[in-house]
């Protein structure tokens, strides 16, 4: 729902909320079926509500300052009908509360100055049990279960500098200066971009600049020396060009790379452990050491067509690597390094009322990690080649959405109703393997098939 409200000849006023809800559940007639014998019921609600006061000031300048607020609970259940127990039992409830102030000025046509604070509020209520299990490295691991509540404050100030020196380039400069009371340490992350236009038609531009991430707070919940990890830190650097096929058709070309250092890792002496890129994963910690790397590097193509003739649409492909070193120094493969991304999207709008659309995506090999079939038959439970991480691959994915947007306008008020039907095509997609325990063999996964999906929007 959106409401947005004129308060004078310099203010406004937006208020927005989103709710999501979601269920997915494996019940036991599929959990025989398959031969995964887990019935798995997965729930997540999520709230979000966010206000914005816009203010100008006069013809130089602006500021936009918003209050936002998300609320999000997630819960996940596990029975093991083999052992007759529950064996994962996972409730998670986070909130977040943001305030932002970002205001931009222009000195004059050459130069201009955007520059603001931020200051956002987590919390997070962890409680979550794990009944004794075999993990993928054959091993026992003892029941363990937490409950645990974190929070804490992530503020930050930053500027971005606005230069053109000479009618064709572009320069900005700017810096972010972050602290974070779950470590108490403070950051500074430098950027720098630039954009030259060598014509009406064709331009170049490049950017650089130093990033930091932090782990998400179900890994801060785990242990106090994980809240006090540096936080990971990532070089950005992108090389590129846009290029006007025609009045409504550009052309984007990009090279990326990303480097990454102090990156969360396991202790060197854990021999047999998985040596999963943390970041990507959702693991139970008791320790971990920030001083892994890894890169992410490749290249973007874009050709967008603006929304012309009641016609509009994109092709989007990237090729890319992404590998980082693990715990005892090996390079691995990331579980999403998938080499090869490609998408067609397309829309048709025969009047303000109506709108059709459709999306095919097609995602590379994804690499997974071979099972150990001996050892999995003989422990009854999926067992890795963990020596040979992510060695292997997938099929490739493909699949088709499509989905259509009705519209009723009354005066002030716009309700929009879609309909989305996922998989049109009803494509059988590999997501991974498992260990069948009624066949007594490592199985393959299947993604969702044929699905439909709806919901409204309320503007007003």
């Amino acid at each position: 729902m959106k409401y947005h409200r004129d308060l004078g000849k310099n203010d406004q006023l937006t208020f927005l909320t989103i709710f999501g809800a979601s269920q997915f559940v494996n019940d036991e007639e599929d959990a025989i079926e398959t031969g995964s014998l887990q019935v798995v019921d997965v729930s997540r609600n999520q709230l979000t509500s966010g206000l914005n006061w816009q203010h100008v000031w006069g013809g130089n300048g602006y500021s936009n300052t918003s209050i936002s607020f998300t609320s999000s609970k997630d819960n996940t259940q596990v029975t093991d009908l083999e052992r007759d127990i529950l064996e994962t039992n996972i409730n998670i409830g986070q909130k977040e509360v943001t305030l932002r102030n970002v205001n931009f000025y222009r000195f004059n046509r050459d130069m201009n100055l955007n520059y603001g604070l931020e200051s956002k509020y987590q919390y997070g209520d962890f409680d979550y049990a794990f009944a004794s299990f075999i993990n993928f490295g054959n091993e026992v691991v003892p029941p363990r279960s937490i409950n645990q509540s974190v929070d804490g404050v992530q503020s930050a100030a930053f500027a971005t500098f606005g230069y053109k020196p000479i009618q064709a380039l572009t320069i900005q400069t700017g810096i972010r200066v972050n602290h974070s009371s779950f470590n108490n340490k403070v950051t500074f992350a430098p950027r720098i971009s630039a954009r030259y236009e060598i014509s009406p038609r064709l331009s170049l531009h490049a950017a650089t600049g130093i990033y930091h991430q932090r782990l998400p707070l179900y890994y801060l919940s785990q242990a106090e020396s994980i809240r006090n990890l540096d936080e990971t830190q990532a070089r950005h650097f992108i090389l590129g060009f846009d290029y006007m096929l025609t009045s409504s058709k550009k052309m984007t070309v990009e090279f990326f790379d990303k480097a990454y250092t102090k990156v969360p890792v396991l202790p060197a002496d854990s021999v047999n452990a998985n040596p999963q890129f943390i970041p990507d994963g959702f693991g139970f910690y008791e320790t971990l050491e920030a001083r892994g790397k890894g890169y992410a590097r490749g290249i973007d193509v874009l050709i967008q067509k603006k929304l012309a003739e009641n016609f509009y649409g994109g092709i989007n492909a990237s090729f890319l690597r992404a590998q980082y070193t693990d715990h005892l120094g090996k390079t691995q493969n990331r579980d999403f390094e998938v080499q090869t991304l490609f998408s067609v999207i397309g829309g048709y709008r025969p009047s303000k009322y109506w709108e059709f659309s459709a999306r095919w995506s097609f995602v590379g090999a994804r690499p997974f990690t071979p099972a150990n079939e001996a050892a999995s038959i003989a422990s009854n439970s999926l067992i890795l080649d963990l020596a040979n991480y992510n060695s292997d691959r997938l099929p490739a994915f493909h699949s088709l959405y499509t989905r259509f947007d009705r519209r009723f306008f009354w005066k002030k008020v716009t309700f929009t109703t879609f309909m989305e039907i996922w998989n049109t095509y009803n494509r059988e997609n590999e997501i991974g393997i498992y260990y069948n325990k009624t066949d007594k063999k490592v199985d393959k996964g299947i993604g969702f098939t044929f699905l439909p999906v709806g919901g409204f929007k309320l503007e007003f």
